[in-house]
């Protein structure tokens, strides 16, 4: 039986002004190198999956990383295409595990949202010696991605990888530079806002870091409604 989210995938989003925008991109969309890592941690994902797989592949011949934590259940979630495969397996069959001897894959494949990607994972590898994590994500949910694994690893240096996905209907991305051109950009990246206030103002992750973000955001859409 499929399940109904707790946020809206695709809310309706307030009328945006430039600044509004500014402070939305800065909030959900996070990004930083990182040339090295001790565990290559991929959240799951229900799309993509051929794309994600390359990029595993392009990371794992560039950079020698002892271990892959590949995440994802089987997504079924309300207007959601059902799949009855875990996403995590998905993603590890199209991998070329011949050519990376020197890497242990880890499946996670019962979690059904970010929270428990990590959470799973962490019941399946002992992180008490990770220095360094190195995690693929879609680029407009960086930010909670890495939000929700400081929680769980306070003390552990992230880099990333956003996975920028298309936009339905259009030659626009949901990337950082393109997610507001359309009205569909801007309701997932609403979306995206409104799952960071929830989840972290309940303690899912810490939000002390992002509470001016979250505040000049609140305020902006505050001002849209006048």
């Amino acid at each position: 039986m499929t399940k109904l989210r707790e946020i809206n995938k695709i809310p309706i989003p307030p009328v945006m002004s430039a600044d509004m925008i500014a402070a939305l991109t800065k909030l959900c969309f996070f990004s930083a190198a990182l040339r090295s890592a001790d565990v290559l941690f991929v959240f799951g994902s229900h799309i993509r999956h051929r794309e994600i797989a390359h990029i595993i592949t392009d990371i794992l011949h560039e950079h020698l990383i002892p271990t892959v934590i590949l995440t994802g259940g089987i997504a079924d979630y309300k207007a959601t295409q059902y799949v009855p495969q875990a996403e995590s397996s998905l993603l590890f069959e199209l991998l070329p595990k011949n050519e990376f001897s020197h890497t242990t894959f880890i499946l996670e494949a019962a979690s059904k949202n970010t929270l428990e990607n990590v959470q799973n994972a962490m019941m399946l590898f002992d992180f008490d010696d990770v220095k360094k994590v190195l995690f693929i994500s879609h680029a407009y949910a960086a930010r909670r991605a890495a939000l929700t694994l400081k929680r769980y690893l306070p003390d552990v240096s992230f880099g990333n990888y956003p996975v920028v996905i298309p936009s339905i209907d259009s030659d626009f991305s949901l990337s950082k530079q393109e997610w507001y051109k359309t009205e569909y950009g801007r309701s997932i990246v609403w979306g995206e806002y409104l799952r960071i206030k929830t989840y972290g103002e309940r303690g899912d992750f810490p939000i002390g870091n992002v509470r001016e973000l979250m505040d000049n955001v609140a305020q902006y859409w505050q001002s849209a409604k006048r």
